[in-house]
């Protein structure tokens, strides 16, 4: 985890929990937006997924930031950054065509490791849900 530059390095198997823990218990004062899926789910797994959150930092996938994934043949790709990919963990756009697509919700490589953009926690932080039977009120019109 490196506060200053906000970002964490996840292997498979942490779970939303367990990063969440790790920030609280040593007083990091960065956060991750939580899931739309279980605490004990896995933090690549749900990004790979393309899982969602609930705060402006939604997009799981979109904030992971460089991968290295195992290819069928054995060998290693490590994606972001440029060469010698001095900054993968920071830049998640690289030099070249930009190929981690290729690897959310597919079988073309095993992600084994991943850098995650954190952001600095909040004071407060509330969400709400609205439903309404007037939505013409809101400007949605159907059909």
């Amino acid at each position: 985890m490196n506060e200053e530059l906000a970002y964490a390095v996840i292997e498979p198997g942490v779970t939303q929990s367990q990063l969440n823990n790790h920030l609280k218990e040593r007083g990091i004062r960065l956060w991750v937006d939580c899931t739309d899926s279980t605490p004990e789910g896995s933090v690549i797994g749900n990004a790979l997924e393309r899982g969602v959150g609930y705060t402006r930092y939604w997009d799981h996938f979109g904030h992971l930031c460089g991968l290295e994934v195992v290819l069928a043949n054995g060998e290693f790709v490590r994606t972001g950054g440029g060469p010698p990919n001095l900054t993968w963990h920071l830049h998640k756009w690289g030099m070249g065509p930009y190929i981690e697509g290729l690897f959310s919700q597919s079988n073309f490589g095993i992600v084994t490791e991943s850098r995650r953009l954190a952001y600095a926690r909040t004071r407060r932080l509330q969400l709400f849900h609205l439903r309404t039977r007037r939505r013409r009120r809101l400007g949605i019109h159907d059909g």
